[in-house]
């Protein structure tokens, strides 16, 4: 049996005010056809459909739409809510949607059986384990004392495993933070690693479909991955190489892995430099974010740039920001001037003087302002 992992859709996803639903329409699209070229008995979602509890309307239908594009295809779908996704809202239709053999878990429940396909070697079974929470896991399986995360998913896994027959062909399909895995700026973060899950719980699994983490990685295992989202949603993603997992499951269970990578319609960049040597870049339509080296203020650099890149989401002043975040307490001496208080705040933040010519076009400025006040 040969199916694709992906997690971490986010659909309806904005970034820094930029709706990415067209993007995200052309990467479901480039996925499509990932399917048809690899064969694909089964597509994996493993978690954060959406990118919030209330999904946009023009989401819905985007997933809508692909759901039928594959099941019209006569692929199975089996699929987990994460912890972007509303799971009461998810579910709804999910037991009908079996009967198109798309398999949707989204509340944790101690009665799911795991789904079972079938291929020319027999049986694989399917654990569907949706994103929890230790007290989910508590209400679920009718525990009294308080729990880690570790000791939730610990449970959960190991309830799972219980409903699969001794030396049987079985999957798991997850949304959770695995320890060592290496985070995002994008994903959902609990404070000291609180939601860690210890990837030791999956043992005797052939293969472990996982979701909650935007880098594509492996765990302790090579069979425990995480497929990464299929586009780049924050800028420190912006060297990850995002794509989907295709995993072939062989007679004696063992699983052969290839990443393929996804060509996104605009990919994501990072650019850092002098103004001067930014702006000698090559014009591009991808989104970018600039982060800027100069020490002085520079004039009109959001219009600068964006002739080069129309699509410019982001400016950072890289040691403006250093200087303000190193400089120490500002000073002010009581009944100073306001041109004293500029002088002080002008080197807090850049750590420099006003030289001459800076200061008299602040005096020029300053009269200005205070012959406009006397009119």
């Amino acid at each position: 049996m040969r199916f694709i992992h992906t997690s971490d859709w986010h659909l309806g996803k904005s970034l820094k005010g930029q709706s990415l639903l067209d993007d995200q329409a052309h990467i479901l699209n480039e996925l499509l056809r990932m399917l048809d070229d690899q064969r694909a008995d089964a597509l994996i979602i493993a978690g954060d459909i959406y990118d919030r509890s209330v999904p946009p309307a023009d989401a819905v239908e985007l997933f809508n739409e692909m759901i039928l594009s594959v099941v019209e295809r006569g692929i199975t779908i089996l699929s987990v809510a994460g912890n972007h996704d509303s799971a009461k809202r998810l579910n709804f239709g999910s037991q009908l949607f079996e009967r198109s053999k798309f398999f949707l878990r989204t509340l944790v429940s101690a009665d799911d059986d795991p789904i079972v396909l079938n291929d020319e070697h027999g049986k694989i079974y399917f654990s569907l384990l949706p994103y929890f929470e230790p007290s989910q896991i508590r209400n679920a399986f009718g525990i009294d004392d308080n729990i880690t995360f570790d000791d939730a998913g610990k449970i959960f896994i190991d309830h799972a495993r219980s409903k699969i027959p001794d030396g049987a062909r079985s999957i798991a399909i997850g949304h959770a933070f695995i320890t060592g895995g290496e985070r995002s700026d994008s994903e959902t973060q609990n404070v000291g690693g609180a939601d860690n899950v210890n990837a030791a719980h999956f043992d005797g699994y052939n293969y472990v479909a996982l979701g909650h983490l935007h880098k594509h990685q492996c765990m302790s295992s090579n069979v425990i991955r995480y497929s990464g989202s299929p586009l780049k949603y924050s800028f420190d993603e912006w060297r990850h190489r995002k794509g989907a997992l295709s995993v072939e499951i062989g007679a004696d269970g063992r699983a052969a892995l290839e990443f393929l990578p996804l060509t996104p319609k605009h990919d994501l960049l990072v650019i850092e430099g002098m103004i001067e040597d930014v702006l000698t870049r090559t014009p591009t339509t991808d989104y970018v974010a600039v982060r800027l080296l100069n020490r002085e203020q520079v004039l009109n650099a959001r219009a600068k740039l964006e002739e080069l890149f129309p699509n410019l989401l982001a400016i950072e002043k890289v040691n403006f920001l250093r200087e303000t975040s190193t400089g120490g307490e500002l000073k002010r001496a009581e009944g100073a001037s306001v041109l004293d208080q500029f002088k002080d705040f002008f080197e807090y933040q850049t750590g420099d003087r006003l030289d001459s010519d800076q200061e008299a076009a602040l005096i020029d400025c300053l009269r200005s302002m205070r012959e406009e006040e006397e009119r």
